[in-house]
C-alpha cells in the first residue's frame, strides 16, 4: 500500500527524533568567547623589556650622582666609554635590584616597582615597536617586546626645530646643524640559549622632512617613507643582560651642545631637566630549563 507523500513526512520526522534522542539537528558547542579572545603566546624568539625614563631638575646633582654610584660602567670597553664621554654620553649596567634613588621616586609617584616576570608574557604588551617617552611625567615606564634582531625605537627627546650638535669623531670635533631634529635609540635584542639577551643600542638623530626610499630585506624591496637619520654606529652599546638586569644611559653633566646634551636635557615649562634612561630585560623564551640542544636564535 502506498501512502500519500503528505502522510510520509510526519512519519519521517518521528523516526528522526527517535534516532537522535529528540534532537533533530546536531548543534556544535560554541567556543567560549574568552577562548577566542585569549592573547597569542610570546613567539619563541621574542624578548620582553621595560623602558624607564626619569626626569630630574638639572641642578639636582646629588640624585644623579647617587644613581650612577650603583651603575657598573666597567661593563663597557674603555675605548667605548671614552667615545661616549667625548660625545656627552655615559652608560653602564645595573643588577636586578633597582637603584635606591629610582625606588624612592617610584614610591613618591605611586608607581608599582616592576616585578620579576614569573609567567610568559603575551604578544601585545607593546603593539608598536616605538616607545615614546619624550613628553612624560617625572617617572614613566613602557613595555616593549621585540623579535630576535627586530628593530625597535626609544624616542629620547622632543622634536626641536633647530639643533646645533657638536660631534666628536676620531680626533676631530665638528659642528652640525639639524632642522626638525629628534634624538632616539634604535634597539635590537637577541635571545641567548641561557635565558639572557644581547642588546644592541645605537643613538640616532632623525631630522628634516620625510623622504621616500627603497628598503630591502629577505630579497624583497619596498618603498618606505622616513626622515633622514644620522646613525652613530661607533657609539653602539653591545651588552648581554640577564633577566632583571638593566642598562642605564644618560648625559655627562656640563657638556652643552654635545649629543648627550641634546638627548637628555630638556626645558619643560621653563625648568631645565636632566633625564636618565633605563632598559630592563624582563623575559625571553629561551629559558635554560628548556634549552637542551636548542641553539641561540641570534644570527
Amino acid at each position: 500500500m502506498h501512502l500519500p507523500r503528505f502522510m510520509l513526512m510526519p512519519l519521517y520526522l518521528g523516526l528522526c527524533l527517535a534516532a537522535t534522542g529528540c534532537e533533530l539537528f546536531s548543534t556544535e558547542k560554541s567556543t567560549p568567547t574568552d577562548a577566542l579572545l585569549q592573547a597569542a603566546r610570546m613567539s619563541p624568539d621574542s624578548v620582553a623589556m621595560e623602558v624607564f625614563f626619569i626626569r630630574l631638575p638639572h641642578d639636582d646633582r646629588k640624585t644623579y650622582d647617587d644613581i650612577w654610584r650603583e651603575v657598573d660602567e666597567t661593563a663597557l670597553a674603555p675605548a667605548l666609554r671614552r667615545r661616549l664621554s667625548e660625545n656627552g654620553l655615559r652608560a653602564g649596567v645595573v643588577a636586578a635590584q633597582l637603584p635606591t634613588p629610582l625606588q624612592e621616586m617610584l614610591r613618591r609617584y605611586q608607581i608599582d616597582e616592576p616585578k620579576q616576570q614569573t609567567t610568559e608574557p603575551t604578544e601585545g604588551l607593546q603593539q608598536a615597536n616605538t616607545v615614546k617617552l619624550d613628553k612624560e611625567p617625572a617617572v614613566s615606564m613602557r613595555r616593549l617586546q621585540l623579535g630576535s634582531g627586530r628593530r625597535g625605537e626609544v624616542i629620547a627627546s622632543g622634536l626641536k626645530p633647530r639643533a646645533e650638535v657638536l660631534i666628536k669623531e676620531e680626533n676631530t670635533v665638528r659642528g652640525r646643524t639639524f632642522q626638525d631634529c629628534q634624538g632616539l635609540f634604535a634597539v635590537k635584542a637577541f635571545p641567548q640559549q641561557d635565558g639572557r639577551a644581547r642588546f644592541e643600542i645605537v643613538p640616532e638623530l632623525h631630522h628634516g622632512e620625510p623622504q621616500q626610499r627603497f628598503s630591502g630585506s629577505d630579497g624583497v624591496w619596498r618603498l618606505e617613507t622616513a626622515r633622514p637619520r644620522q646613525v652613530f654606529d661607533d657609539l653602539m652599546l653591545n651588552l648581554t643582560l640577564a633577566s632583571g638586569e638593566m642598562v642605564l644611559i644618560s648625559a655627562v653633566p656640563e657638556k652643552p651642545g654635545s649629543l648627550g646634551h641634546h638627548f637628555f636635557t630638556e626645558n619643560q615649562g621653563g625648568e631645565v631637566q636632566r633625564k636618565v634612561l633605563f632598559v630592563r630585560l624582563t623575559h625571553t623564551q629561551w629559558d635554560d630549563r628548556f634549552s637542551g640542544s636548542q641553539r641561540s636564535s641570534e644570527p
